[in-house]
C-alpha cells in the first residue's frame, strides 16, 4: 500500500487531517500499511478545474453554510473532501487568502478562470448586505441549472456533430485518395475539364500537398478563440455586441439577457442589497451589460429605476 507522507514539512494541515484519517480509517478494516512512500509525480494526476467541479463547490460551500459552519472550516472540508487534485488545491487557496482576511469575493476574484465576474459581484453583494448564505445558496441554484441545460445542447447537439465530422473525414478521404484516380483518367481524354471539375482537381492537389497547413491554422484559429474569449473581458464584449446585433438570433438573445438580468435583479433584491448594489451585481450576467450600461450610473445619480428602463429606449420593453 503506498500513501503520500503525511509529515512532510510545509503540507497543509488540512491535507495532514486527511491523510491521517485515510489510514485511521484503514487501520478500522484490519489494514496495516506495511511501507508508506511518497507517490512520484510522473503518476499524479493533475487534472482540472471544470464547471460542474464548481457547481458541486458552490453547492457544498452553500449548504455548509446554511448549517452554520464557519467559513474557513468549511473551506478546509470541501478541499479534504476533493479527489481533483486541482480543485483541492483552488479551494485551499481561496481558504488561505479568506484565513489572511481577504474578503470572500476578493478571493474568488483572484481566479477568473473560475469565477466569473456574476459569480464575483453576488458574491460581494451577499458579503455587503449580510446574506452570504442565501446568495451562495442562489449561486449554487443558477450553476446546477446551467450545467443542466449545457448537458441537454451537448446531447441534443452530439448527432449534427458526430455526422459533421464523419462528413469531413469523408471528404477528407475522397479529396486524397479518390480525386487523383479520376484526374489521371481526366488527362487521358486530351479535352479541356469544366470550371467546377477543375477546381475539384485543384482542391484536391492543395489538400494533397499543405493540407496539414490547414490542420494547424484551424487549430491555432479555435484555440485563440477560446484562450481570448477565457481571459480578454474585452473580446467577449466584442462578441456579445456582435451576437445582438444577429438578425434572427440577436432578438432571442437579447430577451435572454433581459430576463437573465430581472432574475439577477430578483435574487439579490430578495437578500436585502441595496438598488445601486443590486444594479451593479445584475449588469455581470452574460450579455446584460449591453442593455443595462447606463442604468446603474442613472440610479447611482438618483434617477429612479423604472423611469431610465422606459426611458433608456430600445433594449427595454415598454411597461
Amino acid at each position: 500500500m503506498h500513501f503520500p507522507r503525511s509529515s512532510e514539512p510545509g503540507q497543509p494541515s488540512s491535507t495532514r487531517s486527511y491523510l491521517n484519517g485515510g489510514l485511521t480509517a484503514r487501520r478500522r478494516q484490519g489494514l496495516v500499511p506495511v511501507r508508506i512512500r511518497k507517490q512520484s509525480a510522473l503518476f499524479q494526476s493533475r487534472g482540472k478545474v471544470t464547471p460542474a467541479d464548481i457547481a458541486i463547490f458552490s453547492r457544498q460551500l452553500a449548504t455548509m453554510m446554511s448549517s452554520g459552519i464557519p467559513l474557513v472550516q468549511a473551506f478546509e472540508i470541501i478541499g479534504a473532501g476533493h479527489d481533483n487534485p486541482a480543485m483541492r488545491k483552488l479551494v485551499l487557496a481561496i481558504k488561505q487568502d479568506v484565513e489572511s482576511g481577504t474578503a470572500l469575493a476578493n478571493a474568488l476574484a483572484k481566479h477568473p478562470l473560475h469565477f466569473d465576474d456574476l459569480y464575483v459581484s453576488l458574491t460581494s453583494a451577499g458579503e455587503q448586505a449580510g446574506a452570504l448564505e442565501t446568495l451562495l445558496d442562489k449561486i449554487a441554484t443558477y450553476k446546477e441549472k446551467t450545467e443542466a441545460i449545457k448537458k441537454k445542447i451537448k446531447k441534443a447537439l452530439f448527432y449534427p456533430a458526430a455526422v459533421l465530422v464523419v462528413a469531413m473525414i469523408v471528404t477528407a478521404i475522397l479529396l486524397i485518395f479518390v480525386i487523383p484516380q479520376f484526374e489521371s483518367l481526366f488527362q487521358g481524354f486530351g479535352a479541356d475539364l469544366p470550371a467546377f471539375t477543375r477546381m475539384v482537381v485543384d482542391l484536391s492537389a492543395f489538400v494533397r500537398d499543405k493540407g496539414w497547413l490547414l490542420v494547424i491554422v484551424a487549430g491555432g484559429v479555435v484555440f485563440g478563440f477560446q484562450w481570448l474569449k477565457k481571459r480578454s473581458r474585452a473580446f467577449r464584449e466584442i462578441l456579445d455586441r456582435m451576437a445582438l446585433k444577429f438578425p434572427i438570433i440577436g432578438p432571442i438573445l437579447q430577451k435572454a439577457a433581459i430576463a437573465r438580468y430581472a432574475r439577477t435583479l430578483a435574487t439579490t433584491f430578495a437578500a436585502g442589497a441595496a438598488t445601486r448594489c443590486c444594479t451593479s451585481s445584475a449588469r455581470r450576467t452574460p450579455r446584460a451589460w449591453a442593455t443595462s450600461t447606463s442604468s446603474v450610473g442613472s440610479i447611482t445619480s438618483g434617477t429612479r429605476f423604472t423611469t431610465r428602463r422606459c426611458g433608456s429606449g430600445r433594449p427595454w420593453p415598454p411597461r
